[in-house]
Parts: structure tokens; sequence; C-alpha cells
């Protein structure tokens, strides 16, 4: 009986293995190996992981991309049916109906140029600045304008009689009407009323104070590449909104808002965000309108002038019957 390997090279030589281990030659192929890889890429890439998750993996929102693509499909064929259906608007009938309402919405604009904007002076007080009182400061939120004025239809006013183009009045619109900005505007008013007319320098500390921070807020949201138009534009901005505040509130007050209040107006809040003072008259390329005269929407507010106008013309025509009548008789 042979005695098993102790060694080995014993073992190798019993089991006719002359190396071991075995080397292993590989034919390398360059293009077979380019294709491989390729290939590897290709199953392993974003979209392809994407396909086969989408195709095997059983996804909940499945439906919602199936409705998606249902109702993006509904939406062409209503967009396609609508411009068949407008295209109808070239039938005769149509266009006489489209001139009749044209010449109704003229009408309607003319007899809306003469309205009167009537005001009780009979039966409440003169809207003057002394005979209003500021209720105090709220912590929670802004006071309310006076007259139920709002301030984004103030800083709308504002900006149409800019002659901003399109686009430059959607971006501007869009920064002038966030909540800080509306807020800032607020503050600014009453600030401004009490500093002027009801002094209270413990509310003017408080509303000076939300100033800063809405101020600074406003500053965050407009565009760094804006930025240099922003401090020309909005302060002046600012300041005519204030303005017109006054005149719309405080019509029997017309008089106080002068060229001097004006400038005064301006000069303080230009240095409050820009710190250096502005153009002296700088109000005078503002495009407000005769706001002594009428209100931002246009209607007459000074009733008593012409009350008194017609009064007088009434009896002037009344002397010249009567200067007729002796020359007749």
């Amino acid at each position: 009986m042979e005695e098993p390997p102790i060694t080995i090279e014993d073992f190798l030589k019993a089991q006719n293995i002359e190396e071991w281990p075995k080397s292993t030659h590989f034919r390398y192929d360059a293009y077979k190996s380019s294709l491989a890889v390729k290939s590897l890429r290709e199953a392993c890439s974003l979209d392809a992981i994407h396909k086969y998750l989408c195709d095997n993996v059983n996804m909940k929102h499945k439906a919602l991309i199936e409705m998606e693509l249902r109702m993006k499909d509904l939406f062409d064929d209503f967009h396609a049916h609508a411009s068949l259906f407008l295209n109808y608007m070239e039938n005769t009938a149509l266009e006489v109906h489209t001139r009749k309402l044209e010449k109704l919405r003229k009408m309607i604009e003319k007899k809306r140029k003469k309205t009167v904007f009537w005001y009780p002076y009979d039966i409440v007080k003169k809207k003057t600045v002394q005979n209003f009182t500021f209720l105090g400061f709220r912590v929670n939120m802004p006071s309310k304008l006076p007259r139920h004025l709002t301030a984004s239809e103030i800083f709308l006013y504002v900006l149409k009689t800019q002659k901003l183009d399109a686009k430059s009045f959607r971006i501007w619109s869009s920064l002038l009407l966030t909540d800080s900005s509306l807020t800032l505007l607020q503050d600014a008013f009453w600030w401004w009323f009490l500093y002027k007319y009801k002094h209270n320098q413990h509310d003017e500390d408080l509303l000076f104070d939300r100033i800063s921070e809405s101020f600074v807020s406003v500053i965050m949201n407009a565009p760094n590449y804006r930025k240099d138009t922003f401090y020309k534009i909005y302060p002046n901005c600012v300041s005519q909104a204030i303005y017109t505040i006054f005149q719309e509130a405080f019509p029997d007050s017309s008089h106080l808002f002068n060229d001097a209040f004006k400038e005064e107006l301006v000069m303080t809040i230009f240095q409050w965000m820009t710190g250096i003072k502005p153009p002296k008259g700088i109000w005078n390329q503002w495009n407000l309108g005769t706001l002594e005269e009428t209100t931002i929407h246009g209607n007459i507010k000074r009733l008593e002038q012409i009350q008194e106008e017609i009064s007088i013309e009434r009896e002037t025509t009344s002397k010249r019957k009567l200067t007729f009548i002796k020359i007749v008789g």
C-alpha cells in the first residue's frame, strides 16, 4: 500500500500535474471589449433604468400619469375646437353685434366720465386731516387706510402713471404688491400723518421700526440685476402713493398738500431708503393727473366749488333775462 503524499511536490507528482495553479491565457479582442463596455453603459443609463422601473415596478402614481396624459389630449382637442369656433367671428351678423356692443361701451364710458362724486357735506363732517384720528399702532397688522382705500389700488394707480412697458409693469407690480411693500406703504402714510398733523412720538417710533423691517424684506425680494433701478424708482413710487392717499382721503384739505408738502415728503422718503437727497423738485415729473380736482377713478370731488359756480351762472342768466325783457319792453 502506497503511502500518502507528504509534501506538495509529492502530491503534484502523483496527480501528474506539472504546474499549479495552471496559467490561463485570454485571447483579448479590443473591438468586442469596446462593444461590451458600450452595451453596459447603455443598459445602465438613467433613461434605461427609468424605463425599466416604469415597465416593471408597480408605481402608485401610474394612474396619475395616465390621467395627466389624458387631460393633455383633451386640452389639445378643446383648443382645436375652440379655434374653429372663434374663427366664426368673421360672420357678418357677429360683426354687426360687435359694433353695437362697442358703441354701447363707448356710451357707458362717456356717461361715466360725467359722474359727479357726491359728498354729503350736510350730513357728515368735511373730509379734512383735522377731522380724522389715527386709531393707534397695531402690532399684528398695519392700520387700515382712511376712507376704505387700499394700498394695492393706490400702488396700481401710481404704476399706471409711470408709462412702463408691459414687461416692466409686471416686474414692478409683483414687487410693489408684496405683503411687505403694502405694509410699508400703510405704515409710512400713518407715520407722515402723525408727523405732520397729529404728532405722537410713541406711535411714530413703532411705525418707523416696522417700516424698517418691511423695507429690508422688500430689498430682499428685489432682483439683484435691478437693484440700481430699484433705489431710483421705489422711493419715488412710495412718495407718489402717500401723496395720492392724502388727496383721496382728505379732499377738503387739498390746499395743504402743496409744493412744499410734496418736497418735504419726497426728501424724507428718499433719505430713508437711499440715504441721499433726491434732485430738488423731482415731484414735478409726477404724472398723477389733477388729484386736487378728481379722484383716482376720474370722479369730480370738489362739489362745493361746482355748486357755487352753478349758482353764479344761474344768477348771471337771470340778470341777462331781466335785461332782455327790459330792452324788449
